[in-house]
């Protein structure tokens, strides 16, 4: 298993996803909050943000299902798809907040018939932080009495602008627990 966690603009990760996309071929289903159904996008297709956009599966362009899935109808697991819950800046401009964004994929458990090559979707996680690094650093601490530091979420500077401007940090805007970046001093 391989997953991402980072603060980013939905710009920025949508610019990842389509490198990723063209790199390797990639199909994606889209799902929104508006729709029952998923949006099919083939390897073709531009990705489009959207608000009510809440998360994304990317598979190899020749398994992309015919038709528009439910939810429930998807196996991501079994079928060795990523998948990218990407977060949203939401809220007034008074009050705003960045989600974090999250990627994961784990290789698929299911053998492949005679001839067809296995999916291996934590290399696609892999080549997403390898694209990420040069723009990213690693590490946040909780906003909260703790403080607990946590190296393996990552965060853009575009995002470390925002949080200076006053955007809150949080893995859903729902939740109570804020984000900070730690700040690396230099030597």
């Amino acid at each position: 298993m391989a997953s991402f966690r980072i603060y980013c603009l939905p710009e920025e990760l949508f610019s990842w996803l389509e490198d990723l996309r063209r790199a390797q071929d990639l199909a994606a289903l889209a799902f929104s909050r508006t729709e029952e159904q998923s949006l099919v996008i083939a390897a073709d297709q531009a990705l489009a943000f959207s608000p009510d956009l809440y998360r994304l599966y990317l598979m190899p362009s020749d398994r992309m299902p015919g038709a528009p899935l439910a939810m429930n109808d998807v196996q991501q697991r079994p079928w060795g798809w990523l998948v990218a819950d990407p977060g949203h800046l939401v809220g007034s401009s008074d009050a705003r907040c960045l989600e974090q964004t999250t990627i994961a994929a784990e290789d698929a458990y299911e053998k492949p018939a005679p001839g067809v090559d296995p999916i291996k979707p934590a290399q696609y996680v892999r080549w997403l932080k390898r694209k990420a690094k040069p723009v990213a650093t690693a590490g946040v601490a909780g906003v909260n009495p703790s403080g607990h530091s946590y190296r393996d979420i990552w965060y853009t500077e575009r995002a470390r602008e925002l949080f200076e401007d006053g955007v809150v940090w949080k893995q859903n805007a729902t939740y109570r627990v804020g984000f900070r970046p730690i700040v690396r001093r230099e030597s």
